[in-house]
Order: structure tokens, then C-alpha cells, then sequence
């Protein structure tokens, strides 16, 4: 099979990441950095937020936070804060401006979440800690025709 011919039957999304950035990303040890302590990783809280869609120049922000422990060395041995910020234009020739919000609630922190996984698993390794990786998520999907 002809790689190439794979290649013309892509599709490109009418919505797209145009810029993402880092917001916030910080580490703060409770015990000395050790690979070999151990800790529980399921309990990291995920906000996203997103603002209002700007007409003019067909643009939406959206932001991806986590926050995993606290300041209290006998329950987590560090706290972590990272923040990914994206910036997706939108198509509203292709596609529908009253799908903009859920596109932005849903399938954009999705994209932005590899970035995500990538500044917290690079922060905590880093930090001498084991990594905390995040667990792989769910896809929706929108469709707008």
C-alpha cells in the first residue's frame, strides 16, 4: 500500500488548534524529591474552562487544569498545578456556530489533554518523583454537517 495515497484521504476539521501555551506550571515538594515513593494518582482534579466564542476573528480559548495534592506531606508527597491553554479558530462555513460552546466544552479539552499529560508527566519526573501519568479518556464526538 502507497502511503501517499493515505495522505489525500485525510480530512482536515474546521476547527483548529492554532496556538497552545502553558498558563501555569508548578511543583511544590513536601518530602524530598525519591522515584521511589509511592502514591495514589487516581485523585487529580481536571477543570476546563472555556471563553466566549469572538466573531471576529473566529476564535474560542480554551483551558485544561490540573491539580493533584495538597500541602500535606503524610497524604500526598508533592502538589502540582499545570494549566494548558489552546486557542482554536473556527470554520463557521463548515461549521455551525451553535455548536461552538459544545465544541469547546468537549471535544477541545480533549485535543489540548495530550498537552496536558505531557507538562505532568514531565514536571513530576523532573521533579525526582515517579511520573504521574494521566490515565488515556473517552473521545466524543460532534457532528455538524
Amino acid at each position: 500500500m502507497n502511503a501517499d495515497n493515505n495522505v489525500s484521504k485525510i480530512k482536515e476539521h474546521p476547527n483548529q488548534l492554532i496556538h497552545v501555551g502553558v498558563k501555569e506550571l508548578s511543583i511544590l515538594s513536601n518530602i524530598p524529591p525519591n522515584v521511589r515513593v509511592k502514591y495514589e494518582d487516581n485523585s487529580a482534579e481536571i477543570i476546563t474552562t472555556h471563553t466566549k466564542f469572538k466573531k471576529s476573528s473566529n476564535e474560542i480559548h480554551v483551558s485544561i487544569k490540573l491539580r493533584f495534592g495538597n500541602d500535606n506531606p503524610d497524604e500526598y508527597p508533592f502538589k502540582i498545578t499545570v494549566e494548558i491553554i489552546g486557542i482554536f479558530r473556527i470554520n463557521t462555513k463548515l461549521f455551525e456556530e451553535k455548536f461552538v460552546e459544545l465544541f469547546a466544552k468537549n471535544n477541545a479539552p480533549v485535543i489540548l489533554y495530550p498537552y496536558l499529560r505531557e507538562q505532568v508527566y514531565s514536571l513530576t519526573t523532573k521533579s525526582g518523583f515517579p511520573p504521574l501519568l494521566l490515565p488515556l479518556i473517552e473521545v466524543p464526538s460532534i457532528i455538524s454537517k
